[in-house]
């Protein structure tokens, strides 16, 4: 209170209004004009620090917006493959059970038909002619290109299963490296963003004095 009286004794002493006082002298003008020009600038210092805490703030309210979003999107990515993954294994489970009772279906034609030869081979069934030289061997090249063929599926369902295997493991060690990646990324960007980050200004307390 008593500095603002001061102040505005000054004020009218520059402006030459009280008529009982003489004019102010340069020192004191100089005084004058001194005081003022500090606390503006003590009052800009002040409004700067308050925008600067404002925008960290909102900067910092960004990041972490951003980051809680990159979360979210992250754990709908795992969800989405742990479906497909689901998926993809009831899939191959059951291509899995039909081949199997194809091939077991098939197993039981071949057996029944190999029944049927053997029977037509020993002269078992009353009703069949006995079989001639040409028959028989049209029979046994019949059968063993069945065996060849029946082989060459299994061997071809096992490559398949095999390359099936092989493609879900580099699958799986791809994703794990990108994750890996990701992580090593936003690690580094942390702690860049920690080493940026700006050190707030301290003010000192004597400036208010003067």
């Amino acid at each position: 209170k008593l500095e603002q009286d001061n102040l505005k004794l000054l004020e009218h002493k520059l402006n030459h209004l009280d008529t009982n006082m003489n004019p102010m002298i340069e020192t004191e003008r100089r005084q004058v004009g001194i005081k003022h020009t500090l606390k503006r600038r003590q009052e800009q210092l002040k409004c700067r620090q308050k925008l600067k805490q404002e925008t960290e703030r909102r900067k910092r309210e960004k990041e972490h917006e951003k980051k809680r979003r990159q979360e979210q999107l992250k754990c709908r990515q795992k969800l989405k493959q742990e479906t497909e993954r689901r998926k993809r294994e009831k899939e191959h489970e059951k291509k899995r059970r039909q081949e199997r009772l194809e091939r077991r279906q098939e197993r039981m034609k071949q057996n029944e038909k190999l029944v049927q030869v053997e029977d037509k081979l020993n002269h078992r069934d009353t009703n069949m002619s006995p079989m001639n030289e040409t028959e028989r061997r049209q029979v046994e090249k019949e059968h063993e290109k069945k065996r060849r063929q029946k082989r060459l599926e299994r061997k071809r369902i096992e490559h398949n299963e095999k390359l099936k295997q092989e493609e879900t493991k580099e699958k799986k060690r791809r994703q794990e490296h990108l994750e890996r990646r990701q992580e090593r990324l936003e690690r580094k960007k942390k702690e860049t963003s920690k080493r940026r980050r700006p050190r707030k200004l301290v003010v000192d307390s004597d400036s208010s004095d003067l």
